[in-house]
């Protein structure tokens, strides 16, 4: 569990880092090309593989522009990541409650093993798929 400290120093500049990252893609278009502040995934570029983010930065730009569906053919995990992300996210650095089950889960090692193998099995899923 966190300590009280970090429940009022993180937030903070967690909060202004979300910030700063949504109003760069707020503004700047990923499928422009050349962007010097948004490089290529590296293991696409490399392989030709799409690594599980790939369609981060795409999906995030349409999303904070309200284009839900085309967030999503981006990235399919990503928008359903992101709600449960904000879930643990409070859960981490609130009190609340009502969130004790969340934050134990999270803190949890064969939770986070399971969340890693669904990471990975996401990255092979949409290769063989295409998506």
């Amino acid at each position: 569990m966190n300590s009280p400290s970090s429940k009022t120093s993180i937030p903070p500049m967690l909060l202004l880092t979300l910030a700063a990252v949504g109003v760069v893609y707020y503004f700047v278009d990923p499928s422009d090309t050349g962007h010097i502040l948004l490089p290529q995934c590296p293991l696409r570029l490399l392989t030709g593989l799409a690594c599980p983010l790939c369609g981060l930065q795409r999906s995030l730009h349409a999303m904070l522009h309200g284009h839900f569906i085309e967030a999503f053919s981006y990235n399919y995990f990503l928008v359903l990541v992101i709600p449960l992300t904000i879930v643990i996210l409070v859960a981490e650095y609130t009190d609340i409650k009502a969130l004790e089950s969340i934050r134990q889960l999270v803190n949890n090692r064969k939770a986070q093993i399971a969340a890693l193998i669904i990471f990975i099995g996401w990255g092979v899923v949409r290769n063989i798929l295409s998506i």
